[in-house]
């Protein structure tokens, strides 16, 4: 199974540590530092795992950005429609994937706490937002990367302007997380909480035939 480029330094990491421990004058600790340093690298290589996905071709749906469990979905604020979020934890892939084609209209980072990423609180946390207008839509997406309580690298690959394609990679996540979908007024939800999501699988949302063809 492919494996983000991001995690190969620590993968890396791991197994010079395990073959340190093979250094003569350590003894059992080094046999030690072998087997965490091995253990290491087996954890990153997993964690970091990229499994290669076919593009959903339907483009009535709005499909979840990541891996992992669904926490809410709810209206939040004074917005127009309703939020998604999506509990990542360090067991599920952690490479965040677009919800639909359109183009890139915006990408911003928003400084915030480190809450667990399974709590309410959460949505408070450093973040980055990618925003997207999509296809044949009058209104935007806005798919969120949040950090976590051990979560605090945020890598995002996409930029305004750039065309988006749904399925598509666009960031990764570093240690259990949680990411979100603005869904607009025009687009019904089609999960609840506690449903199991896989990125740029499992539809999100189904766009409502009112809202198609206009721009």
């Amino acid at each position: 199974m492919p494996i983000a480029k991001f995690g190969l330094p620590y993968i890396f990491a791991g197994l010079a540590a395990a073959a340190a421990g093979f250094a003569p004058p350590l003894g059992w600790a080094g046999r030690a530092l072998t087997a965490l340093g091995l253990a290491f690298a087996c954890f990153c290589a997993y964690f970091f795992r990229d499994p290669d996905r076919p593009l959903p071709e339907d483009p009535g749906f709005l499909y979840s950005p990541g891996d992992g469990r669904v926490l809410s979905v709810e209206k939040e604020g004074s917005e127009d429609g309703v939020t998604v979020r999506v509990f990542l934890s360090i067991f599920d892939v952690h490479v965040q994937r677009l919800p639909c084609s359109g183009r890139i209209e915006s990408v911003r980072f928003e400084t915030g706490g480190f809450v667990a990423a399974m709590k309410p609180d959460a949505k408070r946390n450093e973040r980055s937002i990618v925003r997207i207008a999509p296809d044949g839509r009058g209104e935007s997406v806005e798919v969120e990367q949040i950090t976590g309580l051990i979560a605090r690298r945020i890598r995002c690959w996409v930029a305004p302007g750039e065309r988006a394609v749904a399925g598509m990679r666009y960031g990764l996540i570093q240690f259990g997380s949680q990411v979100a979908l603005r869904i607009p007024a025009s687009a019904e939800a089609v999960v609840k909480p506690g449903d199991r999501v896989v990125g740029g699988v499992t539809p999100l949302a189904r766009w409502s035939a009112a809202g198609a063809g206009k721009i």
